[in-house]
This record gives structure tokens, C-alpha cells and sequence, in this order.
């Protein structure tokens, strides 16, 4: 038999919450089934790039350009910033954000005044592992006086979705639309 081979061994697990924005590094041990007591290899090096797993994530903060607050005027013109702050992301790998809006009683994604669905995407290949993005929508929000609107926001990887915050009770990503009228 030859002495060196490599085998693929596939692990699934759920990742808890902890782990976001860490790295863990695997350990492997290798048992003969004849002899199941005794490890006849291992690698337990924390330094291995090959063997670490990284756990990205994401804190996003949405808010209206006019006010900087989570309060935005319901005008035909609006622009609102969702900045998307990123965690352990590998640099040089191309990465594409997708933020789509959601009225927060409802979760259904909002459309504007021109019957467009809110979502936006942006490509980005990030320069360190810790940066930010900002997503930027500019429409017609003459319809939502009394409304309130929440951002989710998604990174892929190669397609892929690797982190995301969709969260309707987060009022860092929500922008109220005060109702305003005369008696």
C-alpha cells in the first residue's frame, strides 16, 4: 500500500453565532480501525492556512442622506446609505453585497412611488479582511408617510451566500417616514 495519500473528508455542522468574524483552525487525527485506541497521525498546527476556516460578519446601519438619521422626509426624491460593515472577509476575493429594502410591519419588499422593488447590488473585492461598503438607493418614497422601511443586507462569495442581516426589529437598519397632516 502506498504510505502518502490524500483523502477529502467532508464535515458539516451548524456555526453558531459565536463564531462570526473568527477564524478556527481544524485538527485532524488519524486512527487504524484495527487498532482504535492508538492515533497513528495527527496535525494540530494553529499556524495551517489550508487547514483555517474563516467566519465572516457583517453590522450594517442604514439612514437617510438629508437627515443622517433613521428619519427620513416621505419626498419623490430620497436617498438613503446602508453601510455594510465586514468582518474576516478574505482580502483579493470578489464579493457582491445585495440590499433590499422591507416594509417593517410586513417584511414584503417595499416598492416605490414608480413601482420599482427596492434591491441593489454591489460588486467589491476587499483590500483587508475588516472594511465596509455602502449601498446606496435614491427613489421615490412619496408613498410611505406613516411607513417604516428596514435594509437586509447579503455577502456572496462565488455566488454563495456567506453572511447576511435580515432583521425587521433592528432600528439600525430602519428608516421611519413620519406622517404629517393639518387639522
Amino acid at each position: 500500500t502506498d504510505s502518502r495519500m490524500d483523502v477529502d473528508v467532508d464535515v458539516k455542522f451548524d456555526v453558531p453565532e459565536e463564531l462570526a468574524g473568527t477564524d478556527v483552525v481544524i485538527f485532524e487525527y488519524l486512527y487504524d480501525e484495527a487498532y482504535p485506541d492508538e492515533m497513528i497521525a495527527f496535525e494540530e498546527d494553529l499556524g495551517n492556512a489550508d487547514q483555517t476556516v474563516h467566519f465572516p460578519k457583517i453590522g450594517t446601519t442604514f439612514t437617510d442622506d438629508a437627515t443622517g438619521e433613521h428619519v427620513a422626509y416621505p419626498d419623490e426624491v430620497v436617498k438613503h446609505t446602508d453601510k455594510i460593515a465586514y468582518k474576516n472577509l478574505l482580502p483579493g476575493i470578489k464579493c457582491k453585497a445585495k440590499a433590499t429594502l422591507k416594509y417593517q410591519d410586513t417584511g414584503e419588499t417595499v416598492i416605490d412611488a414608480d413601482g420599482k422593488e427596492l434591491v441593489q447590488e454591489l460588486e467589491f473585492t476587499p483590500e483587508s479582511a475588516d472594511g465596509a461598503v455602502y449601498v446606496t438607493f435614491e427613489f421615490n418614497a412619496s408613498l410611505l408617510a406613516g411607513k417604516s422601511i428596514t435594509a437586509f443586507e447579503e455577502i456572496y462569495v462565488n455566488d454563495r451566500l456567506v453572511m447576511s442581516e435580515c432583521d425587521l426589529d433592528n432600528e439600525d437598519q430602519t428608516i421611519h417616514y413620519p406622517s404629517m397632516g393639518t387639522t
